[in-house]
């Protein structure tokens, strides 16, 4: 039976959206063009989900909220652009010299092709040896050992190239990944006497 309440809470929404121009996401999966989303608190749960769990994009979905990179949301930050400073916020390949956790540490090799005339550079590396991006197969929900989107470690350690893309962060790479940036003052902030730290806190 449909919950009466949720009926009442969806009718009322969509009132709202009239009104106000908006687009309210309501029902999983959600649509990335939406302008309002749920507190997380009242983010709905997919039935084969671990408890916490945001999976709402789609049984298929391997951006996560890469998603609300919309091509209107990049074009709109777009336009918060000011003076073009480019800020690279990632260390160089091989810092730290020596990787936490026993991982291999980077080489750098170059390959001759014609002595004067051309070279190829060649990389080793671990991915998670200096700044990178932590993709969705990277830790898993411990309990219930489910990476994003119900994905399982057979899958990712599967031979299959379907096995292969599941959780990869090529999908991201794919996607492309272009918006607005919020840069942080840690440094004015760590001037501070610091207070007892709390997720809801600001800083200005």
């Amino acid at each position: 039976m449909t919950d009466p309440n949720a009926k009442a809470h969806n009718r009322l929404t969509k009132i709202s959206d009239f009104l106000t121009g908006n687009k309210t996401a309501t029902t999983i999966p959600w649509d990335p063009d939406c302008t309002k989303f749920p507190n997380r608190k009242d983010v709905p749960r997919r039935e084969d989900a671990p408890v916490g769990a945001a999976w709402v994009w789609g049984t298929e979905d391997y951006l996560g909220r890469i998603n609300l990179l919309t091509p209107a949301r990049v074009s709109a930050a777009s336009k918060e652009i000011r003076s073009g400073d480019i800020v690279p916020l990632n260390l160089p390949l091989d810092v730290p010299n020596v990787p936490a956790f026993g991982r291999e540490p980077f080489k750098h090799e170059i390959k001759i092709l014609g002595k004067n005339v051309a070279y190829d550079d060649k990389y080793q590396l671990n991915t998670q040896s200096g700044t990178q991006w932590d993709g969705f197969r990277h830790i898993a929900h411990f309990p219930s050992e489910t990476f994003y989107n119900g994905t399982k470690g057979k899958d990712i350690e599967g031979n299959t190239k379907e096995d292969k893309d599941k959780c990869g962060i090529h999908h991201w790479a794919e996607h492309g990944i272009a918006g607005r940036g919020v840069l942080i003052d840690y440094v004015g902030v760590g001037e501070k006497p610091f207070p007892i730290c709390d997720c809801s806190m600001r800083f200005s």
